[in-house]
C-alpha cells in the first residue's frame, strides 16, 4: 500500500524540479529547430531568387536581347509572401520580424529574422542583407559578410 499514501513535499518538489528541467531542455531543442527553420527558409528563399534572376537572364539571352538589370530583385522575380517592399535604411526598426525588405540607400535585400539566437550581425538591428552581384552576365544575390548563423 505504499503507492496509496500522499506525497510529501520533498516529493512534490522533486517530481516539480525533474518535470520543469525537462520541458526546459523541450523548448530549448524546439526554439534551435525553429532557428534552423528559419535558416533554410531564407536560404532557400534566396536559391529560388537567384534562379528565376538566371532563368530571367537565359530567356533574355536565347531572345536576343540583353540581360534586364534592376535595383530591386524582388521586382524582377517576384516576390515572397511576407515581402513589405523597398524601404529607407532608416526604417528598418519600424517593421515586425520574419519580413522581407529592399533597402534603397544600400541597395540590398534585406530579411528581418525572428529567431536570432545564434545570429551574429554587425548591425545592432540584427538584420540578414544580401547584395547584388553579377557574376558571368547573371545577376545574383550573394550574402553581406556582416552576419552568419553559427551552428550548435
Amino acid at each position: 500500500m505504499y503507492w496509496r499514501r500522499r506525497l510529501t513535499r520533498l516529493e512534490l518538489a522533486l517530481y516539480a524540479a525533474v518535470v520543469g528541467i525537462a520541458l526546459l531542455a523541450f523548448f530549448e531543442r524546439a526554439l534551435h529547430y525553429m532557428e534552423i527553420a528559419e535558416r533554410t527558409a531564407v536560404e532557400v528563399t534566396i536559391a529560388n531568387v537567384n534562379s528565376a534572376l538566371a532563368l530571367r537572364s537565359a530567356r533574355g539571352l536565347l531572345a536576343g536581347r540583353a540581360a534586364e538589370s534592376a535595383s530591386n530583385p524582388f521586382a524582377l522575380t517576384g516576390a515572397p509572401p511576407n515581402y513589405l517592399g523597398a524601404v529607407s535604411g532608416a526604417e528598418l526598426d519600424t517593421f515586425a520580424r520574419r519580413v522581407w525588405l529592399f533597402d534603397e540607400e544600400r541597395n540590398e535585400v534585406v530579411y528581418l529574422p525572428r529567431h536570432m539566437r545564434t545570429l551574429h550581425s554587425d548591425e545592432p538591428a540584427k538584420v540578414v542583407r544580401f547584395k547584388q552581384v553579377w557574376r558571368g552576365g547573371v545577376q545574383k544575390l550573394v550574402p553581406t559578410d556582416t552576419w552568419r548563423w553559427s551552428e550548435r
